[in-house]
């Protein structure tokens, strides 16, 4: 009985940090786990309520964790699959990079101060202390079509990004705020450059169906449902629900198993350049995120970034209004706003009506 009430306390606490930072560190989530001494079954069900609950659970990548990881790297040779001139690029870079001593938060917190009374050097500093954090994420995205050393070059702006929009005073620590904005620029440049996948209309429409029955749930009840709610209410059984909840909350890796009766994965979808491909879809595919991008043009840079976000337009994942202030240091009404400011000036535009047509295709 002790286990289900001190289950239910962590479950709700999590639920309300994480729908005001839009997000939980998955450090903090082992930590309350192991100190409430749940099982790894219990665990792994928490896990689920805050997928659910469509929060992401973000890797803290802390000095600790990624600077004997990629210290090592500088050592070691870059992956087989790079040409000899990136592998040389890469060598370099990992060696340079593993001289750059290592912050701790309270140096980071100070040279953030520094660099808003326009301390250049202390921004610079922030940025070089940080790099092996990119060098870690960017080699988890390898086998989605772009090279290494690109990967890292998109990591590090948003890495850039990050320094230039922290603020310490928010109780944030940096490497998890950096996480997001450096997996952000990095999935943007993915659907940017990567292959196309497109996922059969019957995957999609079990996500759409589990996404209106999660949304009509937590209107009635004032919280999320439970995998065996959503269950019963979608007709659907327990494990195939799991699976739903995993495509909408995770990155799509090609090997991802979206049909375990089929034993279907992504890669089957990925679009190739074969002739029983419809060149007409890659066409029409490209016309409207041409399109589109010429659309967010109409808007400023904080205008832009809210909508892609609000929207999902980059990663795939529409975010909460408390990820998007937290990203941007505003409040979530203050999104609210600007968000239906933006939309407003979009909707006056020509371009509008043209850019809805072309998706309505």
């Amino acid at each position: 009985m002790t286990d289900k009430v001190d289950m239910r306390g962590i479950i709700n606490e999590l639920l309300r940090q994480g729908r005001i930072d839009g997000f939980i560190p998955l450090d903090e989530l082992q930590r309350i786990c192991k100190e409430y001494s749940l099982s790894t079954e219990k665990f792994e069900e928490v896990k689920l309520k805050i997928q659910a609950a469509n929060i992401d659970l973000v890797e803290s990548h802390e000095n600790d964790e990624y600077e004997q990881d990629d210290t090592d790297a500088a050592k070691s040779s870059p992956p087989k699959e790079e040409n000899a001139y990136e592998a040389d690029s890469l060598r370099a870079y990992f060696h340079q990079i593993a001289k750059i001593p290592l912050l701790t938060h309270e140096q980071v917190c100070e040279l953030s101060l520094k660099m808003r009374d326009g301390d250049r050097r202390a921004r610079d500093k922030l940025v070089e202390s940080n790099l092996r954090l990119v060098v870690s994420i960017a080699k988890h995205y390898r086998t989605f079509g772009l090279p290494y050393l690109d990967l890292i070059q998109e990591g590090n702006m948003g890495l850039i990004r990050a320094v230039e929009k922290f603020d310490p005073n928010r109780g944030l620590r940096f490497s998890t705020y950096a996480t997001w904005w450096i997996k952000f620029t990095i999935r943007r440049a993915l659907a940017d450059q990567g292959r196309m996948i497109r996922i059969p209309n019957y995957i999609i429409a079990n996500i759409s169906k589990i996404s209106r029955i999660r949304a009509q749930f937590f209107q009635d009840n004032g919280r999320e449902p439970s995998l065996k709610e959503l269950s019963v209410l979608s007709h659907m059984p327990e494990a195939k629900v799991k699976e739903v909840l995993s495509i909408i909350q995770e990155p799509l890796a090609l090997e991802t198993v979206v049909d375990s009766e089929r034993q279907t994965t992504i890669m089957d979808f990925v679009a190739d350049d074969s002739p029983s491909s419809n060149p007409s879809d890659s066409y029409f595919d490209t016309v409207r995120m041409r399109k589109f991008e010429e659309l967010l043009t109409l808007l400023n840079e904080r205008e832009a970034i809210i909508i892609r976000m609000r929207y999902g337009f980059d990663t795939g994942e529409k975010a909460t209004l408390e990820t998007v202030g937290n990203v941007l240091g505003i409040t979530r009404e203050r999104v609210r706003q600007l968000e239906a400011k933006a939309i407003l000036k979009l909707r006056r535009s020509d371009l509008f009506q043209e850019v809805s047509n072309l998706f309505k295709q």
